[in-house]
């Protein structure tokens, strides 16, 4: 049958067009806020790292902006400022930054813990409008001894990612 052929093509297209319809577009941007440190913390990158696998995971189509250093209030504007940049030149629909805020007494040898990050604050931002959506902050008080790893530090960020596609969810109805 000639014509069996160009249906299924044409149904596996439908498939794949109403799948991307909801699939979203992020450029995420993670600020570390540390003066101990004056490179980006492997914990920043798994931060990122796991925010971005969660919303990939999920459909989404997601890119990272370089981590910066912020050492104050200047240095978080002009984060800001420069990353909606970039998201807006790739045509990115959602800019979220990231910012980690570390413990001032984290400064031993680098380890992948989540007790050396006092919270992380982010910002959901509208690319085209350069609206900001939603913010919040999360903190990192007692945690478990178990979830003081790198497993900890991914479960905690995708919590953030999960709350981040439920806003979007409720704001698309």
């Amino acid at each position: 049958m000639p014509g069996g052929k160009t249906f299924a093509c044409a149904a596996l297209l439908l498939v794949c067009a109403a799948f991307y319809a909801e699939a979203a577009s992020f450029a995420v941007q993670v600020v570390q806020k540390d003066l101990s440190h004056d490179e980006v913390r492997s914990i920043s990158v798994l931060v990122e790292e796991s925010l971005m696998d969660y919303l990939f995971d999920r459909g989404h189509i997601v890119t990272n902006i370089p981590a910066v250093i912020s050492c104050g209030e200047r240095d978080d504007e002009d984060a800001y400022a420069h990353g909606l940049e970039d998201a807006a030149e790739g045509s990115f629909e959602y800019f979220v930054e990231m910012v980690l805020n570390y413990n001032a007494n984290s400064n031993g040898p680098e380890m992948n813990r989540l007790s050396n990050i006092k919270d992380i604050s982010w910002t959901l931002t509208d690319v085209r409008s350069r609206k900001i959506l939603k913010s919040s902050v999360k903190s990192v008080e007692k945690i478990m001894r178990n979830e003081d790893s790198e497993q900890g530090i991914r479960r905690f960020s995708m919590g953030i990612a999960q709350e981040i596609e439920t806003f979007l969810k409720g704001q698309r109805k």
